[in-house]
């Protein structure tokens, strides 16, 4: 019996490996070789062996990052590395026009200044924020400094790089270390462990900030069929999340929205991020400032209702230029506030 379920066995795993489920790849997923993926050398199917075990330190092992994996360094605006934007979504020119239609809303973007106050998104060669000189152009270029971790808050979707949070603590700060904003709109946890994986070997810096680490809404997999990662939203507004691995436009699913992001998922993708980003961190002798959601919570709360302290505090109608996000004097106050964290950790005085 066992002779035969060993035969068995055998035949499946064989037709598993020369069968038609299993395809050569010419690139990730199929795909021709682009130039995102800089010319790095054809990589293997993890699962060509179904009963793998775990990561073994061989050069076919695809978490030798960095070499063999170049889809693990996809950030958030990947598509648009080393370009110049005006507008950048969702501060969309289509946007900025219907709020200027609305009375309401334009009045918001006068009392910020936005409706004759232009900037540019400088996007480098690793679809990261910078201040768009040739000398910045790629992250990789240089070691050492802050690396800023965060959401559209860290990237300062809807306000000039230099108004940012970041930006601002960094100047004050840290004016002789490289500032290097690794905000990735839209994403969570997952995707900044996994960018930070991808990097922090290379950039080597001396502290890492993080900001906003979202897990009870934002989680990413990795879309084969479209070789990039999926991130995937959960919108408290909506009250859904929108299944995004075919098309981007399916019916919601209230399925896939409790088993990614009920408490319980959301806990453990939170505990399993929040360890590997600061073990990475000590591994490389990189300092680590992390702000949970919670504290940064308490934190910009305490910067709109702090009326006695005019210098530092935030009117209701602060916003970016999209109307959604931190506008200056948010992105002022947070910089002093996170500063006062940052001279709280046991490391500051060393």
């Amino acid at each position: 019996m066992f002779e035969t379920m060993r035969s068995q066995l055998k035949k499946a795993l064989e037709s598993w490996r020369t069968g038609p489920r299993h395809k050569g790849w010419s690139g990730p997923a199929n795909k021709e070789k682009r130039n995102e993926y800089n010319g790095l050398m054809q990589v293997d199917v993890i699962d060509r062996h179904p009963l793998i075990f775990e990561p073994r330190n061989t050069p076919a092992w695809t978490f030798e990052y960095n070499m063999k994996w170049p889809a693990n360094m996809q950030t958030a605006h990947w598509r648009e590395a080393g370009e110049s934007l005006e507008w950048l979504s969702p501060d969309s020119h289509h946007k900025f026009v219907a709020n200027c239609a609305n009375p309401d809303m334009k009045e918001l973007l006068e009392a910020n200044g936005w409706l004759d106050n232009k900037f540019m998104y400088h996007i480098n060669e690793d679809g990261l924020r910078y201040d768009g000189s040739s000398s910045e152009s790629s992250v990789m270029e240089s070691q050492g400094g802050v690396l800023y971790l965060g959401c559209s808050i860290t990237f300062g979707i809807g306000v000039a790089l230099e108004q940012t949070w970041s930006h601002q603590l960094h100047q004050r700060v840290f004016p002789d270390k490289r500032y290097m904003n690794f905000g990735q709109p839209g994403h969570g946890v997952d995707t900044y462990y996994r960018v930070l994986k991808s990097y922090i070997s290379i950039v080597k810096p001396d502290i890492v900030i993080c900001t906003y680490p979202w897990a009870s809404g934002r989680a990413e997999i990795f879309n084969p069929n479209q070789t990039y990662w999926h991130n995937h939203f959960m919108s408290a507004a909506v009250g859904h999340m929108q299944i995004t691995m075919t098309d981007g436009h399916s019916e919601p699913d209230a399925f896939t929205r409790m088993s990614q992001f009920s408490p319980e998922p959301s806990m453990i993708r939170y505990m399993k991020n929040h360890d590997a980003i600061k073990c990475l961190c000590q591994e490389n002798d990189a300092h680590l400032l992390w702000l949970n959601i919670q504290q940064m919570s308490e934190l910009v709360s305490e910067t709109r209702t702090n009326l006695h302290d005019p210098g530092r505090f935030v009117p209701e109608w602060d916003f970016g230029r999209d109307c959604m996000h931190h506008g200056p004097k948010g992105h002022e106050a947070m910089s002093y506030k996170i500063e006062e964290e940052l001279k709280k950790c046991s490391w500051w005085k060393n």
